[in-house]
């Protein structure tokens, strides 16, 4: 199992561990929550809203909690978790798709696209935080298309003050 946190020792002996947890949004089959437990982190909640992607992941996770909309969602309210991921839908920063873009009507943009969904993710990001006075979700993991970084990235990065990296910047330390 994957443990965070420090390993408090006595005599060689571990006094503490703490095993970390994840909650995915946009949780479509379980894919992170099935890479997380491979891993060793434990499954805590999911959001999804196509039902048959729920019972695929009720079915492979019965003890997972279920919360349906990611835009209905407070992250104040969810079980604290180590890890948040999520993939928002990509479809309006496809090539093959109309283009639309990261737009929410909370930004004051004229409509909220499938892909400006992020913006809830990242709200919920930010509800968690101030719930626990900045103690979770220690990381989050974001995954979408290989050309998300250019699609209005200035703009999306002015309104949430999140960064995103490609998976090729970070390193284990």
């Amino acid at each position: 199992m994957l443990y965070f946190g420090q390993l408090f020792r006595n005599e060689g002996q571990i006094i503490m561990q703490h095993q970390l947890t994840l909650g995915s949004l946009f949780d479509g089959i379980g894919g992170f929550p099935f890479a997380g437990e491979i891993a060793g982190i434990k499954p805590v909640w999911a959001a999804e809203v196509e039902p048959l992607c729920v019972a695929v992941t009720k079915r492979h996770f019965p003890d997972m909690l279920h919360f349906g909309d990611v835009s209905k969602l407070n992250g104040a309210d969810l079980p604290p978790v180590d890890i948040i991921t999520f993939g928002s839908p990509c479809q309006d920063l496809s090539v093959a798709g109309q283009r639309k873009g990261l737009k929410h009507k909370k930004n004051g943009d004229g409509e909220t696209t499938r892909s400006g969904l992020f913006f809830d993710a990242v709200r919920i990001i930010y509800e968690m935080r101030e719930a626990t006075n900045g103690l979770y979700p220690t990381f989050i993991v974001w995954e979408n298309r290989p050309d998300h970084r250019h699609i209005r990235h200035a703009q999306t990065a002015r309104r949430t003050q999140f960064r995103p990296r490609h998976a090729s910047e970070c390193r284990l330390r």
